[in-house]
């Protein structure tokens, strides 16, 4: 080797190992610190930590204010990039992060006016400081920005070469808003439900979910009995086209943003002693969510001398939203009520600044807000605003118009009132002593809407939908665009909590909840986005004691089993229906296919071959159903709960327009159709895997892989992000691995974001887990160790007891005033 070649050698060799070492510190130094002590200041006494074997804190302080102050630290420690972004989504901030990628989405948040409302609930917490809840919060930031000061960035801010800003009040209503945004169906759904029937018409609309909600849309009288209204249906306005483009924007929105993933569905349930072999109730609950890394979830104990809970966590909000004391424990579905509402507003010609009022017109009032664009100069977006709320529709890109002038539309979202103060009453859920008090902390939650289960250890089971319900005029129907200009169709205040849906210790002692929808007695349905009935159905074939024979003596171990159950309830529908369909004689591979279909028990194993003819069957019969009607709108209404109900619903009308073909001069019925899907799928499946119907296998097609924000640029995906796995179960399963219809590939897009079951008759025997770990960075060891068990099915203990987390300490922290 030459003397330069050596020297060549000798710097490259030299620049590897400086990089190498640079690396190591790099990771060494953004470690979390779980063992020794730590200075945190204005603490009253030093807390002490102890790290149990899954990386979840057990914090023991002498103050709440205390504890709060150390959990603040410690998930920032573990979690401070999750943090920064969740505040960041619902401030329209992103773009700061980013760059001009995230610009729609900062637009789409900074019109919805969820900085605003943050700055409101931020100025209310300034103004009682002394208010205990307010406390806990302040202390709570305050060990968060005690981190940012003192510790070495996440991973993250390295790779995008920028810095975190300190955490202030206003991001408590920023993560909120988030959170409420992701629970809104009314984006995807609404626009078009009206398109459909202003283009289609009532026939086709009739088919459609939530057909069960028709007279269910009013009260006269917020103080009275709600009243299902006689009067019509109000005639549907000409809908302003931008509105659909609006959608599709916030479809594509939604699918790119990855900081957490968006709440999609849950299931939870409540056994009362009478049902169970200890003489106590137990809970059951596992919250749906969209896949993310981190994971949704951060979990922590805390004991101080007035309080202990254990408790699931948002990042950036210091009160569970999940969780158990020693007295109760409680876990939530979505509602799925429509707390949003769209109007179209009528434009004056003269001055399209003004919009109609009754008989005159108003000023449309205005805002200025500029957005940070890392790379590039700030953009300066005007947001409009009428006496409903903001105008949406100056969204739309590019800008559509009507004849002569355009009619904005407005967006009404009970979130943003300025008196919701969901903060407050999620404080007292943690705080409640009795039934009574938690019932009054829930009645507070204005949104987003929650059905909320409960258990405590005095025998107590119920479920209270949350939300503020808006009293709507009669004739509204809600899922249409309104009219922003008679006033007629306006909101005429909020219900009250009496008339929300609930159960309380009913009499054969079982409460569950699917996001299906249910309602006082004698009262009708509430407005909603409610949930295909599968999971509602599987659930009452478990649990209610007319289908099991008045079942008692439930176990934890049975508990598990229901929240891991693969069957699809409702899969006998469509099959039943598609077979009948198949009166021509099937030959060889489709003759195989069709002999696994038959047989199949309709559960999701990896190696299950009738699932996968079953999928990519209802697949094809999807498109062949709707496809011809909607184009490429499809696509919107395919990733709706209104897809699957307005299925169920069709499937059983044979003589339902949407079987008919608008193309062709002849009309096709429903078995034409769904032999035309059968004949795609076996078409499908053969070009994927061959004709040997044994290598169908449900696992080679069914995966999932947990995203990281950062993870979808190559190679950083193999950093960040979590799997892929091949998984079981299905998006009509008890355990929900939902997915976006394809034809070829069924990737996880939500899942189980915790399963939890608390036995109240001893909580220190609860059971969890997460569906990757407690830590947010990939170096760390608590990054994906609860990935495998979860996978397989498998629980770890939530510990309580204080002996039990010292036999499995990992490491004992102490912050020092």
């Amino acid at each position: 080797m030459s003397h330069l070649l050596k020297r060549v050698f000798f710097v490259l060799f030299t620049l590897f190992m400086l990089v190498a070492l640079w690396v190591y510190f790099l990771v060494q130094s953004e470690q979390a610190v779980r063992d020794g002590s730590l200075n945190l200041p204005n603490l009253s006494n030093p807390v002490e930590v102890l790290y149990d074997d899954w990386g979840v804190p057990h914090i023991y302080a002498d103050s709440t204010e205390d504890a709060l102050r150390a959990l603040g630290y410690l998930h920032a420690q573990d979690r401070l990039f999750q943090m920064d972004l969740l505040r960041r989504v619902g401030s329209g901030t992103l773009s700061e992060l980013f760059g001009e990628a995230m610009l729609d989405t900062d637009q789409l948040f900074r019109t919805l006016g969820i900085n605003r409302y943050a700055a409101q609930l931020a100025t209310r917490m300034r103004e009682q400081p002394e208010l205990p809840q307010n406390k806990l919060m302040s202390a709570y930031q305050a060990g968060i920005n005690h981190y940012i000061a003192t510790r070495a960035k996440p991973l993250e801010y390295e790779i995008l070469r920028t810095e975190v800003k300190p955490f202030t009040l206003e991001d408590l209503g920023h993560t909120l808003g988030y959170m409420a945004y992701s629970f809104a169906g009314a984006f995807k759904t609404d626009p078009l439900y009206h398109w459909i029937g202003q283009e289609l018409g009532d026939q086709y609309l009739q088919d459609l979910a939530p057909f069960y909600l028709e007279g269910a849309f009013t009260t006269q009288d917020s103080r009275g009995p709600l009243t299902a209204s006689d009067s019509k249906p109000a005639p549907l306005v000409a809908m302003n086209p931008a509105l659909l483009s609006i959608s599709q924007q916030v479809l594509q929105i939604n699918e790119s943003m990855f900081p957490a993933g968006h709440f999609i569905g849950s299931n939870s349930w409540v056994l009362a002693p009478s049902r169970t072999d200890s003489g106590k109730p137990i809970l059951a609950n596992d919250p749906h969510i969209g896949i993310a890394v981190p994971a949704v979830w951060y979990e922590a104990h805390i004991v101080s001398p007035d309080y202990e809970v254990y408790g699931h966590y948002l990042a950036g909000i210091p009160f569970a939203v999940l969780g158990n004391t020693r007295h109760h424990a409680w876990g939530l579905t979505m509602f799925e009520n429509d707390d949003i509402d769209f109007y179209q507003e009528q434009s004056n010609p003269k001055n399209p600044q003004q919009i109609k009022n009754r008989d005159q017109w108003e000023n449309l009032k205005s805002r200025q807000e500029t957005i940070l664009v890392k790379g590039a100069e700030p953009v300066t977006i005007t947001v409009r605003e009428s006496r409903h709320g903001p105008i949406i529709s100056d969204l739309a890109k590019p800008a559509i118009k009507l004849e002569n002038n355009t009619n904005p539309v407005s967006i009404f979202w009970t979130f943003t009132d300025a008196n919701n103060d969901t903060v407050d009453a999620l404080y007292r859920v943690n705080r409640a002593r009795n039934m009574q008090q938690f019932e009054a902390a829930v009645a507070d939650i204005w949104a987003p809407g929650l059905n909320i289960n409960y258990a405590d250890t005095e025998g107590n089971i119920g479920i209270w939908a949350t939300g503020r319900l808006p009293n709507r005029a009669p004739g509204v129907h809600s899922m249409n665009i309104l009219d922003g200009a008679s006033g007629e169709q306006d909101i005429r205040g909020y219900l009250d909590f009496s008339h929300n849906p609930r159960r309380v210790n009913p009499d054969n002692g079982i409460i569950f909840s699917a996001n299906h929808p249910y309602s006082r007695d004698g009262e009708p349905m509430i407005p909603g986005y409610y949930a295909s009935a599968d999971r509602a159905e599987r659930l009452n074939q478990l649990l209610s004691p007319e289908n099991n024979g008045d079942r008692r003596g439930w176990t934890l171990e049975e508990m598990k089993a229901i929240q891991l159950d693969t069957e699809g309830a409702l899969n006998d529908h469509f099959r039943q229906r598609l077979l009948a369909s198949l009166t021509e004689p099937q030959q060889g591979v489709a003759q195989d296919a069709l002999n696994a279909l038959s047989n199949w028990d309709k559960r999701y194993p990896l190696d299950s071959i009738g699932a996968t003819i079953f999928e990519r069957a209802y697949y094809f019969a999807l498109q062949q159903t709707f496809s011809d009607e909607l184009g490429d709108r499809q696509p919107i209404f395919i990733k709706t709960f209104m897809a699957d109900n307005s299925f169920q619903q069709i499937l059983a009308n044979e003589s339902s327009p949407w079987w008919d073909r608008r193309e062709t001069a002849h009309r096709e019925s429903r078995d034409q159709i769904l032999a035309a899907a059968w004949q795609l799928a076996i078409a499908s499946l053969q070009s994927q895997f061959g004709d040997d119907t044994s290598s169908w296998q449900w696992g080679k097609v069914h995966s999932i892989e947990h995203p990281h924000p950062l993870g979808k640029v190559k190679p950083l995906n193999k950093l960040f992000n979590v799997g892929p796995f091949p998984i079981d179960s299905s998006k009509r399963s008890l355990s929900k691995m939902a997915y976006t219809y394809a034809e070829n590939q069924y990737r996880v897009s939500s899942n189980p974001s915790t399963r939890r079951i608390i036995p109240l008759a001893n909580v220190e025997q609860a059971q969890g887990i997460n569906p990757v770990g407690q830590s947010g960075n990939p170096f760390d060891t608590h990054f994906d160790d609860q990935a495998r068990l979860y996978n397989q099915g498998r629980y770890r203990s939530q510990l309580m007891n204080r002996q039990q987390i010292e036999q499995v300490t990992s490491g004992r922290l102490e912050l020092i005033p």
